[in-house]
């Protein structure tokens, strides 16, 4: 018998080698199972993140001024491109930070 801390004792009586080394076996089928689900999960989430980005277009290299609007800009890009677009088209238009920021490089417009 092994004592709990409260001082009770646990029965050993149903442990044998033969049912630990069952408890084991299943405690690792478990384990393997989550980490399949967990990474099938992973798996899920990275399309869904990128279906979501699929319709964003990221501007680079155009240069950071105080007090800009991101979407004034993209309207003056667009149309400067012969775009046809209005402001309600726009549903975000934001600078975000990059992966790998570069000094003196601004931030890129991201635009959806």
């Amino acid at each position: 018998m092994f004592a709990t801390t409260t001082g009770k004792a646990l029965p050993t009586s149903g442990c044998t080698k033969s049912s630990t080394s069952s408890d084991v076996c299943t405690l690792q089928a478990r384990v393997t199972f989550s980490e399949d689900q967990l990474s099938d999960l992973r798996s899920q989430f990275g399309r869904q993140q990128q279906q979501g980005r699929i319709n964003n277009l990221e501007i680079v290299g155009l240069p950071q001024m105080t007090s800009e609007s991101p979407t004034d800009l993209v309207l003056k890009i667009v149309e400067y491109a012969g775009v046809e677009l209005k402001p309600d088209d726009i549903e975000f238009a934001h600078r975000i930070q990059p992966q790998r920021p570069t000094a003196g490089r601004p931030k890129p417009i991201v635009v959806k």
